[in-house]
């Protein structure tokens, strides 16, 4: 998915820079396969019939582990179970970072959900959203206080991919029942 996507160019952009860890409860053969990435994988290799509070302390301790074993000096997750795990995984000596890759107004539709990111944005030290207007949501919600802790900042992409990409041959059709 997007996220996924965003996370692989993140590790590429920063690996010149920093030792970059990626944690996925699902299987490396998903993510290997998917996406070109910089790093070190940690798969959890969840399967989809485990679930509830054990899934959660399982998630947990494997984070834990991946802090513990590498000197880890930030983490940053994307969507919403991942969040949750960064921040109850939160340490005052290590960064942590919560990505919105979506629209707040979804993130905020039910009680449950402005429940657990009330939770989340006090657990973290950042919250890097795409936009002004997903800043001012969570403003709006959880009070000016907040304002410190967001940054703005917009969707990556590589130019080199883009004029890599827009030189392959686009088929286009002649008639619109080929459409």
């Amino acid at each position: 998915g997007g996220s996924e996507g965003t996370i692989a160019k993140l590790s590429r952009s920063l690996s010149d820079y920093f030792d970059i860890h990626i944690a996925t409860f699902f299987s490396e053969q998903d993510y290997t396969t998917t996406y070109t990435y910089n790093g070190t994988l940690h798969p959890l290799n969840e399967t989809k019939e485990q679930g509830g509070l054990r899934k959660i302390r399982r998630r947990v301790n494997h984070v834990n582990r991946i802090v513990d074993d590498f000197n880890i000096i930030a983490k940053i997750s994307f969507l919403q179970n991942a969040d949750l795990i960064n921040a109850l995984t939160a340490r005052k000596n290590i960064a942590t970072i919560v990505g919105i890759r979506t629209s707040v107004s979804i993130l905020l539709a039910s009680y449950k959900s402005r429940l657990l990111y009330k939770y989340i944005f006090r657990r973290c030290d950042n919250v890097v959203v795409q936009n002004r207007e997903n800043m001012d949501l969570i403003n709006s919600v959880y009070g000016t206080d907040r304002k410190d802790k967001i940054s703005i900042i917009p969707n990556a992409f590589d130019c080199n991919e883009i004029i890599e990409c827009s030189s392959e041959p686009i088929e286009i059709a002649r008639d619109l029942n080929d459409v």
